[in-house]
């Protein structure tokens, strides 16, 4: 073994000759020097390093494969930006948008200690302090931020809750009012006062509130439920009936703050994930298209969109092959798929095979025959087959069933230049 490479059983010793004492002395200066820039910045070692290190899912083997799949692209993600608050934060809001809620606050604690300036990571650690049973440091948490967020009508509807659940009416009324000032277009603060009056004995203000907030949105339960105690309260038994009956099943609902846009689009069902890979697909990413695709695959093996949606990433990523297994799992399937035959008409004209593609476009056309898209398939065949009087007619076909499309006009252009072409 070579004298500069230990074994990894060999006992730890200090380095050896003039190195070695220069590290010696070197090393206490820098530990010193990071322990001061530490007491000065109220940082610790684990700040410095570990807290930026991702945080991953506490049991990755309990999630779903595609909330598996999509939670490990956004580790690494952050993985790459391990300074960024952002980067840190956004992969909190992709764990609460999923109801991971232990691991959404360690990434907002992270946030808020790489960007203290930034108080919507410590609205958010409120948020999942809350939800992880502990009320009391949320309510701690909102009521600090209220000086830093006065017009947040998401902190202040959040905090006036929390009053609300602790009995404390006279707190909660205040930012019900001041919510109902900032937004009286929203039902949430009519709900929050109409609430309040509910504990408070006063029926009759609720009942004001109440009818209003249902007004403002009739499918909100909580204010369908409180309006019928406060009916009840009254003795207005029929009224209490309907409104208690409507107001079944009724839960929290909150406001909404400047990051809950980017959260909903980290919930992970099968609307969110196809327009997560359509995006990634149109910004060229294919492989980020594939991953998810490929994930829904295995949990839906039967769906021919996923099938067909796999195949376009496969052919925009230049994978004709694969492309093409996914397409002949579609047909498996069911062969008589207008989007099928015209992807499997795409796929095999790039690859070549003109009469084939020839085929199924033509196929496709059979099938829908008033969808122009076949007869632009057909027509792009057959100007790659150099049969230029035909194109022309499917061309004509396509403008007949969708007159001034822009894709007609733009191949019939392309179509006059192959003909000004030939001798």
């Amino acid at each position: 073994m070579h004298p500069s490479v230990q074994s990894e059983n060999a006992p730890l010793r200090p380095c050896d000759g003039a190195a070695g004492r220069f590290h010696m002395r070197i090393l206490p200066l820098v530990l010193g020097g990071l322990a001061a820039i530490g007491v000065v910045g109220g940082w610790t070692f684990r700040d410095l390093f570990a807290a930026r290190t991702p945080v991953e899912p506490f049991n990755w083997e309990t999630l779903r494969e595609d909330t598996r799949l999509f939670l490990a692209e956004r580790v690494e993600l952050t993985r790459q930006n391990v300074g960024s608050a952002k980067a840190h934060g956004s992969l909190g809001l992709a764990y609460e948008a999923n109801r991971l809620w232990a691991e959404a606050r360690e990434c907002y604690e992270i946030a808020a200690d790489l960007d203290p300036s930034e108080p919507l990571w410590r609205f958010h650690r409120a948020i999942a302090d809350h939800a992880l049973g502990d009320s009391t440091t949320a309510l701690e948490a909102y009521a600090a931020l209220e000086s830093e967020m006065p017009e947040s009508i998401a902190l202040l509807h959040r905090l006036g809750e929390r009053f609300l659940e602790n009995d404390e009416l006279g707190e909660a009324l205040e930012r019900f009012e001041r919510v109902i000032e900032l937004a009286p277009q929203l039902p949430e603060g009519f709900v929050g006062r109409g609430s309040v009056y509910n504990r408070q004995a006063k029926y009759t203000e609720a009942v004001e509130d109440l009818e209003l907030a249902v007004k403002l949105d009739g499918l909100y339960r909580t204010a369908h439920y409180q309006l019928g105690l406060a009916y009840r309260s009254l003795d207005e038994t029929r009224k209490a009936r309907s409104s208690l009956k409507r107001g079944q099943g009724s839960r929290p609902r909150y406001l909404p703050d400047a990051l809950t846009t980017e959260k909903r689009r980290y919930r992970v069902n099968y609307n969110t994930q196809m327009a997560l890979a359509h995006t990634a697909a149109q910004e060229g990413d294919t492989e980020r298209a594939i991953r998810i695709l490929e994930g829904y695959r295995k949990l839906r093996p039967n769906d021919v969109e996923i099938q067909n949606r796999l195949a376009r990433a496969y052919r925009q990523g230049g994978k004709r092959g694969k492309a093409l297994i996914a397409l002949q799992r579609s047909v498996a399937i069911d062969g008589e798929q207008f989007e099928t035959l015209l992807e499997l008409a795409a796929t095999l004209l790039e690859a070549g095979a003109t009469k084939k593609a020839l085929s199924e476009a033509e196929r496709a056309i059979e099938l829908v025959p008033e969808e122009s898209a076949a007869h632009l398939m057909k027509a792009r065949i057959l100007m790659q087959m150099k049969h230029l009087r035909e194109a022309a007619l499917a061309l004509q076909r396509a403008e007949r069933v969708s007159p001034g499309e822009e894709r007609v006009a733009q191949l019939t252009l392309e179509l006059e230049r192959l003909k000004k072409k030939r001798p």
